[in-house]
């Protein structure tokens, strides 16, 4: 699934940064749960999201 794909992927990126603080800011931004993940595709791909 791209979404665990992408997850292990932003991990990653999250773990090579240097400092303790961008790490834990990284891994912040980044739990989407799946629900989360996929209820903002849906609103995305039927046009219900405001810019």
């Amino acid at each position: 699934m791209l979404y665990d794909i992408n997850q292990d992927r932003v991990g990653a990126y999250c773990d090579s940064l240097l400092s303790e603080t961008d790490r834990y800011s990284c891994k912040q931004r980044n739990r989407t749960s799946y629900e989360d993940y996929e209820r903002d595709r849906q609103k995305v791909k039927n046009g219900s999201v405001q810019k």
